[in-house]
């Protein structure tokens, strides 16, 4: 009985690790072409490392398969060979923070929408009572974050770690809540699959061997604290750098505090799509007198703070259009806000165009699809507020939390409304039954 079940178990341990290398490991929903017109531009993508890690594990199976062909049987090399494969798929998220900083910011920017609208004080929440009547004309939103950041990079490194800094190891090894919402059945499969061929490994017919067992802890716990040991390293490295660049602003020597910046964002590629390190590039390179996008992107935020802020919105609607992601994300955030205070103050049609800007750049963007929904139910465009709840439904195909019903419940009740107002009982009665079981 035993041995059937340990075979069963390698049977189904491969099954699954072959099968991670034919789905996806994660993917964030992004635009595929510059300018997106409907939401059928929206398409899902994957990190770059990700073929590498399937190729990885076609391979571990492989050398599984050679360890056991001689003798027909799992061998000690077999339990080292699980054990390294298992650490490998488990360092999947942070590779994905070395190696495609851009798609690790994506996904928390679009996780951070999701924060924003589903929390207990969010845009759902607070418009629960007042978002059937007066055609969402009492409808206020909240602003959005001012900074999207993957990790906390500590103001002061420490390199010995202590407890209070567990939670931010997790974010640094790249489990955050953005790689939760946005990773796929392939990186759970090859998990899986991994950890069956490990039971499976410590065994002979059917009996565990607890040399295996040891052997096998031994290597896992290697492994794992390898990668802790690199993460942690990496991160406090770049904190250092950090640091230092601090003081040389302050000395105002902007040169060698911008190379500082430089070898912090080497160390931790992800700090390059932070919020306040793009402002403080902009501020370096504009003491230095360059003319860049960061440097456009920080006058115009000045020029905004002034009260300046039509002139500051063309700056930040021309960035919008520049080939790199981190000053597109900033700028799109930046219209979203102007949207935002459009929407809160009535000017529901200045509002309906800044969203429409958004959406071309960001398709998935849940905050301006939701809020772009009510401005066309103030506006009583009925076509428009369905169209809307279909754009919500494609977008959130790719979240992998629950919480996703939340929203394809809303732009249903939404279009219910708007059904309502036009009429059509029947489009009304179909919405609200989506809506119940969306």
């Amino acid at each position: 009985m035993n041995r059937l079940l340990f075979v069963g178990l390698a049977v189904l341990g491969f099954a699954c690790v072959m099968l991670s290398s034919r789905t996806a490991w994660m993917s964030v929903p992004l635009a595929d072409r510059r300018h997106a017109i409907s939401a059928e531009d929206i398409v899902a993508t994957e990190p770059e490392c990700t073929q590498a890690f399937k190729i990885i594990m076609v391979a571990g199976v492989m050398m599984m398969i050679v360890t056991a062909i001689r003798r027909l049987q799992w061998g000690i090399a077999s339990s080292v060979v699980a054990s390294t494969m298992l650490v490998t798929a488990l360092s999947f998220p942070y590779a994905i923070t070395l190696y495609s900083p851009r798609l690790s910011a994506d996904a928390a920017w679009l996780q951070m929408q999701h924060d924003n609208l589903i929390w207990l004080g969010g845009d759902i929440n607070l418009s629960a009572e007042s978002g059937h009547a007066f055609w969402g004309n009492k409808i206020y939103s909240n602003d959005i974050p001012r900074q999207i950041k993957v990790a906390t990079v500590p103001t002061q490194p420490t390199w010995f770690p202590r407890l209070d800094q567990a939670s931010d190891l997790i974010l640094w090894l790249g489990y955050g809540e953005a790689f939760c919402q946005f990773s796929r059945r392939g990186w759970t499969l090859a998990v899986l699959g991994w950890s069956m061929f490990l039971m499976v490994s410590i065994q002979v017919q059917g009996e565990v061997i607890l040399r295996r067992i040891g052997v096998s802890l031994v290597v896992v716990s290697c492994l794992a604290l390898l990668v802790i040991a690199i993460a942690w390293g990496r991160t406090m490295s770049a904190a250092s750098n950090v640091q230092q660049a601090a003081i040389l602003t302050s000395d105002r020597q902007y040169e060698e505090a911008l190379e500082k910046l430089d070898l912090a964002c080497l160390r931790l590629p992800i700090l390059g799509q932070d919020t306040y390190y793009i402002a403080q590039r902009g501020l370096l390179e504009s003491r230095l007198g360059r003319t860049t996008h960061y440097t456009a992107l920080f006058d115009a935020v000045g020029t905004e703070r002034r009260g300046q802020y039509d002139v500051a919105f063309e700056s930040f609607q021309q960035l919008a259009e520049v080939s790199d992601p981190a000053i597109v994300r900033e700028s799109l955030r930046a219209v979203l806000r102007y949207a935002i205070q459009d929407f809160n103050s009535g000017r529901t049609e200045l509002a309906t165009n800044r969203f429409k800007l958004v959406l071309e750049r960001q398709p998935c963007n849940f905050k301006a699809i939701y809020l772009l929904q009510i401005c066309y139910l103030r506006q009583n465009q009925v076509s428009e507020v369905e169209a809307m709840s279909q754009w919500m439904d494609i977008a959130t195909n790719c979240l992998s939390f629950h919480s996703k019903r939340i929203f394809r419940a809303t732009t249903e009740r939404y279009a219910a409304i708007a059904a309502s107002q036009g009429s059509d009982p029947v489009r009304t009665w179909i919405h609200h039954r989506k809506a119940k079981n969306p």
